[in-house]
């Protein structure tokens, strides 16, 4: 986001400029003023360390545009991101589908009560919907679980998204506030019971994949893990150029594409294989665009991938 870019909208035409626009426009200025690195290097005067603020005044000028003006910051322009299906996955999974949304522009730090009440209310949802059933004997569990047998891997040691958002849930335990977007589509998940997950745009290097790790994919750090691992090979990742950012189709993502409240520009799926279908992932990832647009703002477009549409670019 350039702040240099940034202004206060205008009146109408031979209107009086009212004292709260004055106001915004001092802020403005000042919130640039910050923003604007100060040496030949792109750095503020001390070097790097000062350099971690502007993060905070990208925020507060974000705030101030969304909550007083309604609109969106200047959109985040960036190259299109494409997500291509291997035809490997459809060979093993022909129903698989997987509804993606690419969020640019967006402001990520607020403190957002309504999605800290929509997200407890999908927790209480979730619990007494799946209460009194064995949670690997749910049909939007259990798929899963197959699925993850089919490519090598244990589910009960590795559970799917899904599955683990269920038994934390079950067990009375609420799920920690991270940030808006991860709050959202949590809550969509449990809404839906669907996996969805999402990563950093601008820490995303080339086109994504989703296909069956190679014998040389390299290490990658995983969230909440002390040390990079390489994915096995024959699971199921989802990759970049520098390699895995998500690990067991959607059990847990790379530390380096995490989703942060600085996060500007985002990719959030949703994923289903039978018998969960088309439209039950084309309304959740539906469902998490609309959210993302009345609470974080910005450009949202979404797609939805198949056999028949392997590939999309946004």
């Amino acid at each position: 986001m350039d702040l240099r870019r940034l202004r206060a909208p205008e009146p109408p035409r031979g209107a009086r400029l009212d004292e709260g626009r004055r106001t915004d426009r001092r802020r403005l200025s000042a919130l640039r003023a910050q923003a604007v690195p100060r040496d030949r290097a792109g750095e503020p005067d001390g070097g790097p360390a000062e350099a971690a603020p502007r993060s905070g005044v990208v925020a507060a000028a974000r705030r101030l545009y969304h909550d007083r003006y309604s609109i969106s910051p200047v959109r985040a322009e960036g190259p299109p991101l494409k997500l291509t299906i291997s035809p490997a996955i459809f060979e093993t999974f022909p129903g698989a589908v997987v509804g993606i949304a690419v969020a640019r522009g967006i402001d990520n730090g607020r403190d957002d009560p309504a999605v800290a009440e929509r997200l407890r209310a999908a927790e209480a949802a979730a619990a007494a919907r799946c209460r009194g059933t064995a949670i690997p004997e749910h049909p939007r569990v259990a798929v899963w679980r197959d699925a993850y047998r089919k490519f090598g891997a244990k589910p009960k040691d590795h559970p799917s998204s899904i599955e683990n958002l269920l038994r934390r849930v079950l067990r009375g335990a609420s799920l920690p506030r991270v940030n808006t977007v991860v709050d959202l589509y949590n809550a969509v998940s449990l809404e839906r019971l669907l996996p969805a997950g999402a990563e950093d745009l601008d820490a995303i290097r080339g086109d994504v994949e989703l296909t069956f790790a190679s014998e040389q994919e390299a290490p990658v750090l995983l969230l909440g893990e002390p040390e990079a691992r390489a994915p096995r090979p024959g699971e199921v990742i989802y990759r970049d150029g520098d390699g895995a950012i998500c690990r067991r189709w959607n059990w847990k993502e790379a530390d380096r594409t995490k989703l942060r409240r600085e996060t500007a520009n985002a990719l959030v799926v949703v994923e289903g294989l039978p018998p969960i279908g088309e439209d039950d992932v084309s309304g959740a990832i539906e469902e998490i665009a609309s959210s993302l647009r009345a609470h974080c703002g910005g450009d949202v477009r979404t797609a939805l991938l198949d056999a028949r549409r392997p590939s999309a670019e946004l």
